[in-house]
């Protein structure tokens, strides 16, 4: 399961009311929930009235590459097919991943990874005679700090008061065991962890109440429900591909070159999936974003090509199980289908305004961009429902 459809399945967002419409397109709530997790993890400011206008500016940009016909244009088709099918994808995981339930044991060690920190002094050394002797140097009223002088490595502060907290999955699992077992005040250790020796004086202890974990019950249940998915997507695959036709052409993509691609190159087909062709251009395309994103420069080698067609084939052989299962007829799969449609041709429509504005200066382009975009704002009907919108902030707490 996507974090997306797990924050969903965590909100209980399967019927979306709608906060807002761009021409003929509605902005939902379930819209609103994802843009904003996106913004966060970009570290953009989140309001309900930033997410919204996001949205917004998105559906303009979409309705202005539809009037473009850019869904058709070779750079775009393969961008969006990929995002289809990955949608497709995770709705077969997330329908398998559903069968999961979680012991109540692994959801309160969920809850108390994250609920609980420890404030500790922690003093490490190469050996437990080491460890056990500074241990009973302290137990006889010796300073830390001379201690720590001591250590190998020491996580001391001048005093308690400054001593930072630290979530319960930060501290090494042994060391995690004593600290929890322990009480404010006491010493614990040694304990071996990391090839190292600890000794930890503990200053305060602030453990998740039961309240808390019964308020974050169904988003463990959906985050555990997630990490299941990585298991269940590999079962599949294998599963599939034992019954489904699936042919490579290697010799192709050994000598296939991203950035030199002609367009009867891009539209070879890379592989077929039960007759289902894999052009080349989709390859390229996700080789050009990961480059982009992450600025590796050998994102196009023959192996990462290789690595990319890998995930492809089993997002084709995954969609496939989605749409004999029907899945893309479901409420909550063509919603997601529509929004990742919605955001290839928004973005799509991005870049061609951005190369359109290359021959300008460069520190006027983002302004340019911002006129491009108010412009087609106004000449779309938009209704936003801002009472709407201030109750959907809520799930933004």
């Amino acid at each position: 399961m996507t974090p997306a459809l797990a924050l969903l399945a965590a909100l209980g967002l399967a019927a979306s009311g709608e906060l807002a419409r761009v021409g003929q397109t509605s902005i939902t709530r379930e819209a609103f929930v994802l843009r904003a997790s996106a913004m966060r993890a970009d570290r953009r400011p989140v309001t309900p009235d930033l997410v919204v206008d996001s949205l917004v500016d998105e559906a303009v940009l979409a309705e202005e590459a539809r009037r473009e016909r850019l869904a058709a244009d070779p750079t775009v088709r393969p961008r969006l097919r990929s995002a289809q099918r990955r949608v497709l994808a995770d709705a077969v995981i997330a329908a398998a991943a559903a069968s999961v339930t979680p012991s109540d044991a692994e959801l309160r060690a969920s809850y108390h990874a994250t609920a609980d920190f420890a404030r500790i002094q922690l003093l490490s050394y190469p050996s437990a005679g080491e460890a056990q002797a500074a241990r009973d140097r302290l137990g006889r009223g010796a300073a830390l700090a001379a201690e720590a002088a001591r250590a190998k490595r020491a996580q001391v502060t001048a005093d308690d008061a400054s001593a930072p907290y630290l979530l319960r999955v930060q501290l090494e699992p042994a060391v995690e065991r004593a600290v929890f077992a322990a009480r404010p005040g006491e010493l614990v250790g040694p304990v071996e962890a990391g090839g190292e020796w600890v000794v930890a004086r503990i200053v305060e202890l602030v453990v998740g109440d039961e309240a808390g974990f019964e308020a974050a019950r169904s988003a463990l249940v959906a985050r555990a429900r997630g990490r299941a998915g990585e298991g269940v997507r590999a079962h599949l695959v294998s599963k599939l591909r034992a019954t489904t036709a699936v042919t490579v052409d290697d010799p192709f993509l050994a000598h296939a070159k991203v950035d030199e691609a002609t367009p009867a190159e891009l539209e070879h087909p890379a592989a077929r999936v039960g007759g289902e062709a894999i052009p080349f251009a989709e390859v390229a395309a996700l080789a050009r974003a990961l480059a982009a994103r992450s600025g590796v420069a050998h994102a196009g080698d023959p192996a990462a090509l290789r690595r990319i067609l890998d995930g492809l084939v089993a997002d084709a052989l995954l969609a496939r199980d989605a749409r004999d299962r029907k899945l893309d007829a479901t409420p909550e799969v063509s919603s997601q289908l529509a929004l990742v449609e919605r955001g290839t041709l928004a973005q799509a429509e991005l870049e061609r305004i951005e190369v359109s504005l290359a021959s300008e200066p460069p520190d006027r382009q983002p302004e340019l961009l911002r006129a491009r975009i108010r412009a087609l704002r106004e000449a779309t009907p938009i209704r936003i429902d801002r009472a709407a919108v201030a109750a959907a902030g809520t799930l933004l707490r």
